[in-house]
Protein backbone atom coordinates (compact mmCIF):
# COMPACT_ATOMS: atom_id res chain seq x y z
CA UNK A 1 0.00 0.00 0.00
CA UNK A 2 3.03 2.35 0.26
CA UNK A 3 2.76 3.35 -3.42
CA UNK A 4 -0.93 4.26 -3.18
CA UNK A 5 -2.39 7.70 -2.67
CA UNK A 6 -4.03 8.73 0.58
CA UNK A 7 -7.44 8.23 -0.99
CA UNK A 8 -6.49 4.72 -2.12
CA UNK A 9 -5.36 3.84 1.40
CA UNK A 10 -8.59 5.15 2.93
CA UNK A 11 -10.64 3.14 0.44
CA UNK A 12 -8.57 0.04 1.18
CA UNK A 13 -9.22 0.44 4.92
CA UNK A 14 -12.93 0.91 4.21
CA UNK A 15 -12.82 -2.30 2.17
CA UNK A 16 -11.31 -4.20 5.12
CA UNK A 17 -14.06 -2.79 7.35
CA UNK A 18 -16.64 -3.76 4.72
CA UNK A 19 -15.50 -7.39 4.56
CA UNK A 20 -15.22 -7.60 8.35
CA UNK A 21 -18.71 -6.14 8.81
CA UNK A 22 -20.29 -9.10 7.02
CA UNK A 23 -19.38 -11.14 10.10
CA UNK A 24 -19.07 -8.69 13.01
CA UNK A 25 -22.53 -7.17 12.58
CA UNK A 26 -24.39 -10.09 11.03
CA UNK A 27 -26.86 -10.39 13.93
CA UNK A 28 -27.67 -6.67 14.16
CA UNK A 29 -30.73 -5.38 12.31
CA UNK A 30 -28.85 -2.26 11.23
CA UNK A 31 -25.92 -4.33 9.95
CA UNK A 32 -27.63 -4.75 6.59
CA UNK A 33 -27.40 -0.99 6.00
CA UNK A 34 -23.69 -0.80 6.80
CA UNK A 35 -22.81 -2.28 3.40
CA UNK A 36 -24.58 0.61 1.68
CA UNK A 37 -22.97 3.22 3.93
CA UNK A 38 -19.44 1.92 3.37
CA UNK A 39 -20.00 1.53 -0.38
CA UNK A 40 -21.15 5.16 -0.59
CA UNK A 41 -18.14 6.30 1.45
CA UNK A 42 -15.82 4.44 -0.91
CA UNK A 43 -17.26 6.16 -3.98
CA UNK A 44 -17.19 9.56 -2.23
CA UNK A 45 -13.47 9.17 -1.47
CA UNK A 46 -12.90 7.94 -5.02
CA UNK A 47 -14.60 11.03 -6.47
CA UNK A 48 -12.67 13.34 -4.12
CA UNK A 49 -9.43 11.72 -5.22
CA UNK A 50 -10.07 11.35 -8.95
CA UNK A 51 -12.67 13.96 -9.86
CA UNK A 52 -16.39 13.77 -10.54
CA UNK A 53 -16.12 11.94 -13.87
CA UNK A 54 -16.73 8.21 -13.34
CA UNK A 55 -16.56 5.71 -16.17
CA UNK A 56 -19.28 3.15 -15.47
CA UNK A 57 -18.50 -0.29 -16.94
CA UNK A 58 -21.42 -2.69 -16.88
CA UNK A 59 -19.67 -6.05 -17.05
CA UNK A 60 -20.24 -9.76 -16.62
CA UNK A 61 -20.36 -9.43 -12.82
CA UNK A 62 -23.35 -7.12 -13.00
CA UNK A 63 -25.03 -9.35 -15.60
CA UNK A 64 -24.89 -12.42 -13.37
CA UNK A 65 -26.11 -10.63 -10.27
CA UNK A 66 -28.95 -9.07 -12.22
CA UNK A 67 -29.78 -12.44 -13.79
CA UNK A 68 -29.99 -14.08 -10.35
CA UNK A 69 -32.28 -11.28 -9.17
CA UNK A 70 -34.51 -11.62 -12.24
CA UNK A 71 -34.76 -15.40 -11.92
CA UNK A 72 -35.58 -15.12 -8.22
CA UNK A 73 -38.42 -12.72 -8.99
CA UNK A 74 -39.64 -14.88 -11.87
CA UNK A 75 -39.65 -17.98 -9.66
CA UNK A 76 -42.16 -16.28 -7.35
CA UNK A 77 -44.76 -17.27 -9.96
CA UNK A 78 -44.46 -20.95 -8.97
CA UNK A 79 -42.66 -20.77 -5.60
CA UNK A 80 -43.86 -22.55 -2.47
CA UNK A 81 -42.97 -19.31 -0.70
CA UNK A 82 -43.54 -16.32 -2.98
CA UNK A 83 -42.44 -13.90 -0.27
CA UNK A 84 -39.07 -15.64 0.02
CA UNK A 85 -38.48 -15.49 -3.74
CA UNK A 86 -39.30 -11.77 -3.86
CA UNK A 87 -37.12 -11.12 -0.79
CA UNK A 88 -34.24 -12.98 -2.45
CA UNK A 89 -34.63 -10.78 -5.51
CA UNK A 90 -34.32 -7.75 -3.23
CA UNK A 91 -31.18 -9.24 -1.66
CA UNK A 92 -29.51 -9.63 -5.05
CA UNK A 93 -30.51 -6.13 -6.17
CA UNK A 94 -29.21 -4.51 -2.97
CA UNK A 95 -25.90 -6.32 -3.39
CA UNK A 96 -25.76 -5.26 -7.03
CA UNK A 97 -26.28 -1.62 -6.07
CA UNK A 98 -23.71 -1.61 -3.26
CA UNK A 99 -20.99 -3.77 -4.78
CA UNK A 100 -21.24 -1.86 -8.06
CA UNK A 101 -19.99 1.21 -6.18
CA UNK A 102 -17.03 -0.73 -4.82
CA UNK A 103 -16.46 -2.18 -8.30
CA UNK A 104 -16.31 1.34 -9.77
CA UNK A 105 -13.21 2.15 -7.74
CA UNK A 106 -11.34 -1.13 -8.09
CA UNK A 107 -11.92 -1.36 -11.84
CA UNK A 108 -9.41 1.50 -12.12
CA UNK A 109 -6.72 -0.39 -10.17
CA UNK A 110 -4.00 -2.49 -11.76
CA UNK A 111 -4.90 -5.99 -10.63
CA UNK A 112 -6.73 -7.26 -7.56
CA UNK A 113 -3.77 -7.40 -5.19
CA UNK A 114 -5.27 -4.77 -2.89
CA UNK A 115 -8.59 -6.61 -2.71
CA UNK A 116 -6.91 -9.92 -1.87
CA UNK A 117 -4.90 -8.10 0.78
CA UNK A 118 -8.12 -6.62 2.18
CA UNK A 119 -9.67 -10.10 2.47
CA UNK A 120 -6.60 -11.37 4.32
CA UNK A 121 -6.58 -8.52 6.82
CA UNK A 122 -10.33 -8.76 7.33
CA UNK A 123 -9.80 -12.41 8.23
CA UNK A 124 -7.02 -11.54 10.65
CA UNK A 125 -9.09 -8.77 12.23
CA UNK A 126 -12.08 -11.06 12.72
CA UNK A 127 -9.78 -13.71 14.24
CA UNK A 128 -8.36 -11.28 16.79
CA UNK A 129 -11.83 -9.89 17.52
CA UNK A 130 -13.09 -13.43 18.12
CA UNK A 131 -10.34 -14.11 20.65
CA UNK A 132 -11.26 -10.95 22.56
CA UNK A 133 -15.01 -11.61 22.25
CA UNK A 134 -14.85 -15.17 23.57
CA UNK A 135 -12.68 -14.33 26.56
CA UNK A 136 -9.07 -14.33 25.50
CA UNK A 137 -6.53 -16.81 24.17
CA UNK A 138 -6.84 -19.16 27.14
CA UNK A 139 -10.60 -19.49 26.55
CA UNK A 140 -9.97 -20.17 22.87
CA UNK A 141 -7.41 -22.91 23.53
CA UNK A 142 -9.68 -24.50 26.14
CA UNK A 143 -12.57 -24.60 23.66
CA UNK A 144 -10.32 -26.19 21.05
CA UNK A 145 -9.38 -29.10 23.31
CA UNK A 146 -12.65 -31.04 23.16
CA UNK A 147 -15.60 -31.39 20.80
CA UNK A 148 -17.92 -30.78 23.75
CA UNK A 149 -16.34 -27.37 24.36
CA UNK A 150 -16.88 -26.02 20.84
CA UNK A 151 -17.59 -22.29 20.73
CA UNK A 152 -21.23 -21.46 20.09
CA UNK A 153 -22.65 -19.04 17.52
CA UNK A 154 -22.62 -15.63 19.16
CA UNK A 155 -21.94 -12.52 17.10
CA UNK A 156 -21.90 -14.63 13.92
CA UNK A 157 -21.98 -18.22 12.70
CA UNK A 158 -18.78 -19.96 13.80
CA UNK A 159 -18.52 -21.85 10.49
CA UNK A 160 -18.63 -18.58 8.52
CA UNK A 161 -16.06 -16.94 10.80
CA UNK A 162 -13.61 -19.83 10.65
CA UNK A 163 -13.93 -20.13 6.86
CA UNK A 164 -13.01 -16.45 6.44
CA UNK A 165 -10.03 -16.95 8.75
CA UNK A 166 -9.04 -20.06 6.77
CA UNK A 167 -9.10 -18.01 3.55
CA UNK A 168 -6.85 -15.43 5.23
CA UNK A 169 -4.38 -18.21 6.11
CA UNK A 170 -4.43 -19.50 2.51
CA UNK A 171 -3.72 -15.99 1.20
CA UNK A 172 -0.89 -15.67 3.72
CA UNK A 173 0.63 -18.96 2.58
CA UNK A 174 0.46 -17.75 -1.02
CA UNK A 175 2.15 -14.49 -0.04
CA UNK A 176 4.95 -16.24 1.85
CA UNK A 177 5.74 -18.47 -1.12
CA UNK A 178 5.64 -15.58 -3.60
CA UNK A 179 7.90 -13.04 -1.90
CA UNK A 180 5.19 -11.32 0.08
CA UNK A 181 5.81 -9.61 3.40
CA UNK A 182 6.80 -12.06 6.13
CA UNK A 183 5.79 -10.29 9.36
CA UNK A 184 1.98 -10.65 8.88
CA UNK A 185 2.55 -14.41 9.13
CA UNK A 186 2.77 -13.90 12.91
CA UNK A 187 -1.01 -13.57 12.84
CA UNK A 188 -1.28 -17.16 11.65
CA UNK A 189 -0.93 -18.23 15.30
CA UNK A 190 -4.15 -16.59 16.60
CA UNK A 191 -5.90 -17.40 13.32
CA UNK A 192 -5.20 -21.12 13.53
CA UNK A 193 -6.22 -21.07 17.19
CA UNK A 194 -9.60 -19.59 16.21
CA UNK A 195 -10.13 -22.21 13.50
CA UNK A 196 -9.29 -24.94 16.01
CA UNK A 197 -11.58 -23.49 18.71
CA UNK A 198 -14.54 -23.10 16.37
CA UNK A 199 -14.00 -26.69 15.20
CA UNK A 200 -15.50 -26.05 11.79
CA UNK A 201 -14.89 -29.13 9.68
CA UNK A 202 -15.54 -27.11 6.54
CA UNK A 203 -12.91 -24.54 7.50
CA UNK A 204 -10.32 -27.21 8.29
CA UNK A 205 -10.90 -28.97 4.96
CA UNK A 206 -10.80 -25.58 3.20
CA UNK A 207 -7.50 -24.71 4.90
CA UNK A 208 -5.87 -28.04 4.03
CA UNK A 209 -6.99 -28.02 0.39
CA UNK A 210 -6.08 -24.36 -0.08
CA UNK A 211 -2.59 -24.57 1.38
CA UNK A 212 -1.76 -27.78 -0.50
CA UNK A 213 -3.01 -26.17 -3.74
CA UNK A 214 -0.82 -23.12 -3.09
CA UNK A 215 2.21 -25.39 -2.58
CA UNK A 216 1.49 -27.38 -5.73
CA UNK A 217 1.07 -24.30 -7.95
CA UNK A 218 4.19 -22.70 -6.48
CA UNK A 219 6.41 -25.67 -7.34
CA UNK A 220 4.73 -26.69 -10.59
CA UNK A 221 7.15 -26.90 -13.51
CA UNK A 222 5.67 -27.34 -16.99
CA UNK A 223 9.13 -27.94 -18.45
CA UNK A 224 9.80 -31.05 -16.37
CA UNK A 225 6.82 -33.29 -15.63
CA UNK A 226 8.90 -35.84 -13.68
CA UNK A 227 10.29 -33.14 -11.41
CA UNK A 228 6.78 -31.76 -10.87
CA UNK A 229 5.41 -35.18 -9.93
CA UNK A 230 8.30 -35.69 -7.50
CA UNK A 231 7.63 -32.32 -5.92
CA UNK A 232 3.92 -33.11 -5.57
CA UNK A 233 4.81 -36.43 -3.92
CA UNK A 234 7.12 -34.66 -1.48
CA UNK A 235 4.45 -32.04 -0.75
CA UNK A 236 1.91 -34.82 -0.09
CA UNK A 237 4.30 -36.57 2.28
CA UNK A 238 5.15 -33.32 4.07
CA UNK A 239 1.47 -32.36 4.31
CA UNK A 240 0.60 -35.79 5.70
CA UNK A 241 3.37 -35.56 8.28
CA UNK A 242 2.26 -32.06 9.27
CA UNK A 243 -1.37 -33.13 9.61
CA UNK A 244 -0.33 -36.10 11.75
CA UNK A 245 1.71 -33.84 13.99
CA UNK A 246 -1.10 -31.30 14.34
CA UNK A 247 -3.52 -34.10 15.22
CA UNK A 248 -1.35 -34.91 18.23
CA UNK A 249 -1.61 -31.37 19.61
CA UNK A 250 -4.23 -30.75 22.28
CA UNK A 251 -5.46 -27.59 20.61
CA UNK A 252 -6.72 -29.61 17.59
CA UNK A 253 -8.19 -32.46 19.61
CA UNK A 254 -11.77 -31.18 19.40
CA UNK A 255 -11.53 -30.64 15.64
CA UNK A 256 -10.11 -34.13 15.12
CA UNK A 257 -12.92 -35.64 17.18
CA UNK A 258 -15.55 -33.92 15.03
CA UNK A 259 -13.82 -34.93 11.79
CA UNK A 260 -13.61 -38.56 12.90
CA UNK A 261 -17.32 -38.57 13.82
CA UNK A 262 -18.27 -37.12 10.43
CA UNK A 263 -16.17 -39.65 8.51
CA UNK A 264 -17.64 -42.48 10.59
CA UNK A 265 -21.21 -41.41 9.77
CA UNK A 266 -20.45 -40.87 6.06
CA UNK A 267 -18.91 -44.35 5.80
CA UNK A 268 -21.97 -45.97 7.37
CA UNK A 269 -20.68 -46.29 10.91
CA UNK A 270 -22.38 -45.40 14.18
CA UNK A 271 -21.18 -42.19 15.80
CA UNK A 272 -22.80 -39.46 17.93
CA UNK A 273 -22.90 -36.89 15.13
CA UNK A 274 -26.45 -35.59 14.81
CA UNK A 275 -25.50 -32.63 12.64
CA UNK A 276 -24.05 -34.80 9.86
CA UNK A 277 -27.06 -37.12 9.92
CA UNK A 278 -29.43 -34.14 9.77
CA UNK A 279 -27.60 -32.65 6.81
CA UNK A 280 -27.68 -35.97 4.98
CA UNK A 281 -31.44 -36.08 5.52
CA UNK A 282 -31.77 -32.52 4.16
CA UNK A 283 -29.81 -33.53 1.07
CA UNK A 284 -32.09 -36.53 0.57
CA UNK A 285 -35.18 -34.32 0.80
CA UNK A 286 -33.70 -31.76 -1.59
CA UNK A 287 -32.67 -34.29 -4.24
CA UNK A 288 -36.04 -36.05 -4.00
CA UNK A 289 -37.76 -32.71 -4.65
CA UNK A 290 -35.41 -32.00 -7.57
CA UNK A 291 -36.51 -35.23 -9.24
CA UNK A 292 -40.12 -34.06 -8.90
CA UNK A 293 -39.52 -30.54 -10.27
CA UNK A 294 -36.26 -30.81 -12.24
CA UNK A 295 -36.51 -27.82 -14.57
CA UNK A 296 -37.58 -24.82 -12.48
CA UNK A 297 -37.65 -26.16 -8.92
CA UNK A 298 -39.96 -24.95 -6.16
CA UNK A 299 -38.88 -21.30 -6.24
CA UNK A 300 -35.75 -19.54 -5.01
CA UNK A 301 -35.71 -19.36 -1.22
CA UNK A 302 -38.46 -21.95 -0.70
CA UNK A 303 -36.28 -24.64 0.93
CA UNK A 304 -37.53 -23.60 4.38
CA UNK A 305 -41.13 -24.46 3.49
CA UNK A 306 -40.09 -27.81 2.01
CA UNK A 307 -37.95 -28.83 4.99
CA UNK A 308 -40.63 -27.71 7.43
CA UNK A 309 -43.06 -30.06 5.72
CA UNK A 310 -40.63 -32.98 5.50
CA UNK A 311 -38.50 -32.90 8.66
CA UNK A 312 -40.11 -30.19 10.80
CA UNK A 313 -37.28 -27.66 10.43
CA UNK A 314 -37.62 -24.37 8.57
CA UNK A 315 -34.08 -23.91 7.32
CA UNK A 316 -31.95 -24.18 4.17
CA UNK A 317 -30.36 -27.32 2.71
CA UNK A 318 -26.81 -26.72 4.03
CA UNK A 319 -25.60 -27.67 0.54
CA UNK A 320 -25.48 -25.05 -2.20
CA UNK A 321 -25.79 -27.58 -5.03
CA UNK A 322 -28.87 -29.25 -3.54
CA UNK A 323 -30.35 -25.88 -2.55
CA UNK A 324 -30.18 -24.58 -6.11
CA UNK A 325 -31.29 -27.85 -7.70
CA UNK A 326 -34.35 -28.14 -5.46
CA UNK A 327 -35.32 -24.45 -5.40
CA UNK A 328 -34.11 -23.23 -8.79
CA UNK A 329 -34.13 -26.45 -10.77
CA UNK A 330 -31.64 -27.05 -13.56
CA UNK A 331 -32.26 -23.53 -14.86
CA UNK A 332 -31.28 -21.87 -11.59
CA UNK A 333 -28.41 -24.30 -11.00
CA UNK A 334 -26.87 -23.75 -14.44
CA UNK A 335 -27.48 -19.99 -14.28
CA UNK A 336 -25.43 -19.73 -11.10
CA UNK A 337 -22.65 -22.24 -11.76
CA UNK A 338 -22.09 -21.14 -15.35
CA UNK A 339 -20.50 -18.13 -13.64
CA UNK A 340 -17.76 -20.36 -12.26
CA UNK A 341 -17.15 -21.91 -15.67
CA UNK A 342 -16.87 -18.44 -17.21
CA UNK A 343 -14.37 -17.30 -14.60
CA UNK A 344 -12.20 -20.42 -14.59
CA UNK A 345 -11.98 -20.62 -18.39
CA UNK A 346 -10.91 -17.00 -18.75
CA UNK A 347 -8.52 -17.00 -15.82
CA UNK A 348 -6.74 -20.05 -17.16
CA UNK A 349 -6.74 -18.74 -20.75
CA UNK A 350 -5.15 -15.40 -19.83
CA UNK A 351 -3.08 -16.54 -16.82
CA UNK A 352 0.23 -15.36 -18.27
CA UNK A 353 -0.82 -11.71 -17.89
CA UNK A 354 -0.99 -11.86 -14.08
CA UNK A 355 0.35 -15.24 -13.00
CA UNK A 356 0.38 -14.93 -9.21
CA UNK A 357 -3.05 -13.32 -8.80
CA UNK A 358 -4.60 -15.69 -11.32
CA UNK A 359 -3.17 -18.67 -9.44
CA UNK A 360 -4.66 -17.64 -6.09
CA UNK A 361 -7.98 -16.67 -7.71
CA UNK A 362 -8.27 -20.10 -9.33
CA UNK A 363 -7.40 -21.77 -6.01
CA UNK A 364 -10.04 -19.75 -4.18
CA UNK A 365 -12.66 -20.47 -6.83
CA UNK A 366 -12.01 -24.22 -6.61
CA UNK A 367 -12.11 -24.03 -2.80
CA UNK A 368 -15.45 -22.23 -2.94
CA UNK A 369 -16.82 -24.93 -5.23
CA UNK A 370 -15.74 -27.62 -2.78
CA UNK A 371 -17.12 -25.72 0.22
CA UNK A 372 -20.53 -25.46 -1.48
CA UNK A 373 -21.02 -29.11 -0.51
CA UNK A 374 -21.48 -27.95 3.09
CA UNK A 375 -22.81 -24.37 2.86
CA UNK A 376 -25.48 -22.37 1.06
CA UNK A 377 -23.60 -19.46 -0.44
CA UNK A 378 -25.36 -18.24 -3.57
CA UNK A 379 -26.99 -15.20 -1.93
CA UNK A 380 -24.46 -14.28 0.79
CA UNK A 381 -22.63 -10.95 0.81
CA UNK A 382 -19.19 -12.47 1.28
CA UNK A 383 -19.77 -14.81 -1.69
CA UNK A 384 -20.55 -11.93 -4.05
CA UNK A 385 -17.60 -9.98 -2.68
CA UNK A 386 -15.36 -12.91 -3.66
CA UNK A 387 -17.06 -13.01 -7.06
CA UNK A 388 -16.42 -9.29 -7.52
CA UNK A 389 -12.71 -9.93 -6.99
CA UNK A 390 -12.73 -12.76 -9.54
CA UNK A 391 -14.59 -10.77 -12.19
CA UNK A 392 -12.26 -7.80 -11.72
CA UNK A 393 -9.26 -10.10 -12.20
CA UNK A 394 -10.79 -11.53 -15.37
CA UNK A 395 -11.49 -8.03 -16.67
CA UNK A 396 -7.91 -7.01 -15.92
CA UNK A 397 -6.21 -9.90 -17.71
CA UNK A 398 -8.60 -9.64 -20.67
CA UNK A 399 -7.75 -5.94 -21.02
CA UNK A 400 -4.03 -6.78 -21.05
CA UNK A 401 -4.68 -9.40 -23.71
CA UNK A 402 -6.54 -6.86 -25.86
CA UNK A 403 -3.67 -4.41 -25.48
CA UNK A 404 -1.29 -7.09 -26.75
CA UNK A 405 -3.57 -7.80 -29.71
CA UNK A 406 -3.74 -4.10 -30.61
CA UNK A 407 0.05 -3.77 -30.41
CA UNK A 408 0.48 -6.86 -32.62
CA UNK A 409 -2.04 -5.52 -35.15
CA UNK A 410 -0.28 -2.16 -35.11
CA UNK A 411 2.97 -3.84 -36.04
Amino acid sequence: MTKRTTGDKIIWLLTVVLMSSFYLFERYAWGRYLLAVIAVLIIIVHIAENGTVIQVRFGAYHVWLLAMAAYSLLSALWALSRGSAVAMCGTFLSQLACFSLVYLHYQTRDGVGDLLLAIKWAGYFVAVYSIVFYGGFSAITMAAGSASNRLENAYSNVNSISMLVAVACILQAHGLLNRGRKWPALLLVPSLAVVAAMQSRKAIVLLIIGVVAVLVTRFWDNRNVLRTLLRILLIAIAAGAMLWYLSTLEIFEGSIQRLVRMITVLTGGDAPDGSTRLRMEMIRVGLTQFLKTPVFGIGIGSSGVLLEEEIGRSTYMHNNYVELLSCGGLVGFLLYYSMYAYLLIRLIRYRRYDTQNVQICVILLLCLLIMDVGVVSYYSKNQWFYMMVMFLEVAGVQNKHMEDVQIWQGC
